[in-house]
């Protein structure tokens, strides 16, 4: 398993991010087959910063990819990584706070299943020539190829 994490401080875009992720991987058709078990609402029609947990089937490959758009709370990066042990994700990402004990938990849950997590390290600077909503996209579609 490989486990991606979104990391930064408070209201920078994190949960963003994921939820962006999951609008792009549910609209590739003939890519991704989102679980609709997970939840009954299409990503695309969610609010955002709404924390959920998405799961996706790579198509070609049969590799499964969970996402869950909360972490900055331990015990929430805790049920993340049961997710995605649950439905036996090969890529899971997670979002969390850049320091303190989310970190600590992810390193944690990481070692006991012998991974070792792979950071993207997320702050908001302005730039006149982007705005944020395109940037946190553009980061999802990172995200995305790195899969």
């Amino acid at each position: 398993m490989k486990v991606y994490v979104v990391s930064g401080s408070s209201n920078v875009g994190k949960t963003n991010i994921l939820h962006r992720l999951a609008i792009l991987m549910n609209g590739l058709r003939g890519t991704y087959r989102r679980d609709a078990t997970i939840s009954a609402v299409p990503p695309s029609r969610i609010p955002f910063g709404a924390d959920r947990q998405y799961l996706f089937e790579e198509l070609a490959t049969g590799r499964k990819i969970g996402i869950s758009t909360a972490g900055d709370d331990w015990e929430v990066i805790d049920g993340a990584f049961d997710f995605f042990a649950k439905n036996n994700c090969d890529v899971g990402f997670v979002a969390s706070k850049s320091s303190g004990r989310s970190i600590d938990e992810i390193e944690i849950r990481s070692q006991a299943i012998h991974v070792t997590p792979v950071y993207f390290w997320f702050t908001w600077a302005v730039n006149g020539s982007r705005s944020r909503n395109q940037v946190q996209l553009d980061t999802a579609k990172i995200l995305e190829a790195v899969i």
